[in-house]
C-alpha cells in the first residue's frame, strides 16, 4: 500500500503572524563558515503539512541543511540546524515548526535535506496503535530536490509546501518512509511580526508573560527593552511595566526567536 499526500495547504504561522525580520551577516556551515564579503539573506525555514490519511507523523529531525549551488568561499553544504526537535508531519495545520533562524549566503540553491530518526506513526484508522516499525532508508535523511535562489540584501521566509509523503507498507505489517519528498517552495520577504491576543500569565521578575493568541495557541513573548503605550498615547508611549497584568490585551511588534518566543520590541495596550 502507498500513501500519498497531496496539495497540502500551508499553514497560518502563530495565528496572527505577519512576517519575521532577519538581517544577513555571514556563512553558516558545518565546519562553522567563513565570514563572507558578498551578500547573504537572512532565512527562516519553515516545514507545514495537513493530514487525512495519516493521524500522525513524527519524526525527530537532527539536522536541516541547504546545499549551495553557486561556487565561492561557502561550503556546498550549508547546515541551518543541527539539534534535536520532534516535527509531527501531520499536525501543522495551525502552526508550522520552525526549524531555524539563520543567516546564509544569497544565491541559488539545489536541495534541502532533513536528518530524522525514531519515526512514528499513527494511522487514522487506527489511532490508539503507535508504529514504531517505520524503517528510514538513505540513512536516515529525507530530501527535497527543488532549486530556488535567496535573493541579496533581504531577509525573507523559507516556506515548504509539502505535496506528498510516502509510506510503502511491507508485507510483515511494518512501513518504509521514502526518502524523496515532493515539495514546492516560496519565498518570501520578511517584515516585523505583529501579534495580537490577551496576557494569561505573567513573571515581572523574568520580564515574560503567555500570550493567547486569536487561533487559542500561546506564545512566550520578552518584554524587557520593549516600549508600552496605553491606549490613548499617539507619539510617546507613557505605558510601564505595571500596565501589565493578567487579563490586559495587547498587540504587539517584535522578532521571533528559535525557540518559538516573541522578543517584543513594542506592546500596545487596546
Amino acid at each position: 500500500m502507498k500513501i500519498s499526500r497531496q496539495n497540502l495547504p500551508i499553514a497560518v504561522l502563530m495565528g496572527c503572524l505577519v512576517g519575521l525580520s532577519l538581517v544577513g551577516l555571514g556563512c553558516s556551515s558545518s565546519s562553522g563558515g567563513a565570514e563572507l564579503a558578498n551578500s547573504t539573506a537572512g532565512v527562516t525555514t519553515l516545514l507545514t503539512v495537513d493530514s487525512e490519511i495519516i493521524e500522525s507523523l513524527t519524526l525527530t529531525v537532527t539536522e536541516v541543511s541547504l546545499d549551495y549551488g553557486e561556487e565561492g568561499e561557502c561550503e556546498p553544504k550549508i547546515v541551518v540546524f543541527s539539534g534535536a526537535v520532534d516535527v509531527d508531519l501531520a499536525d501543522l495545520t495551525d502552526i508550522s515548526a520552525i526549524l531555524s533562524c539563520v543567516d546564509v549566503p544569497a544565491g541559488v540553491y539545489t536541495k534541502i535535506r532533513f536528518s530524522v530518526a525514531n519515526p512514528r506513526l499513527i494511522l487514522s484508522s487506527d489511532p490508539d496503535t503507535v508504529i514504531t516499525d517505520v524503517h528510514l532508508t538513505a540513512n536516515g535523511r529525507l530530501f527535497i530536490s527543488e532549486e530556488f535562489e535567496l535573493p541579496e540584501g533581504e531577509s525573507c521566509l523559507l516556506i515548504l509546501h509539502l505535496m506528498s509523503i510516502h509510506l510503502v507498507e511491507e508485507g510483515n505489517g511494518g512501513y518504509v518512509l521514502t526518502p524523496q519528498l515532493r515539495a514546492e517552495i516560496e519565498i518570501e520577504p520578511t517584515e516585523a511580526m505583529v501579534v495580537c491576543g490577551t496576557i494569561v500569565d505573567i513573571d515581572k521578575e523574568e520580564d515574560t508573560f503567555s500570550l493567547v493568541l486569536c487561533d487559542g495557541s500561546a506564545i512566550e513573548v520578552l518584554y524587557t527593552d520593549a516600549s508600552i503605550s496605553l491606549p490613548g498615547d499617539i507619539d510617546t508611549p507613557t505605558g510601564t511595566e505595571d500596565n501589565l497584568d493578567v487579563g490586559v490585551s495587547v498587540i504587539i511588534r517584535g522578532t521571533l526567536c528559535v525557540d518559538g518566543s516573541l522578543t517584543a520590541d513594542s506592546i500596545r495596550i487596546i
